[in-house]
């Protein structure tokens, strides 16, 4: 079985879509960044990262630094 194929993957919808929009311009994220954001929130999922940026959204989804 592939790393990859134990993951849950989810397209980008209007909400996903959306979301990112808003989160790009709240909390100035890159695009890449905002759509995983957003698709952390649209799952109700916290967020696994390294990345120290992600704090900026911990209003918004629960991030968990790595």
């Amino acid at each position: 079985m592939a790393l990859l194929d134990q993951f849950v993957t989810e397209n980008i919808g209007l909400s996903i879509r959306d979301n990112a929009a808003r989160i790009k311009r709240t909390y100035k994220l890159k695009i890449p960044d905002a759509i995983i954001a957003a698709t952390a929130i649209h799952l109700n999922a916290p967020l696994l990262t390294r990345d120290k940026g992600f704090d900026r959204v911990s209003k918004e989804l629960e991030v968990r630094l790595v």
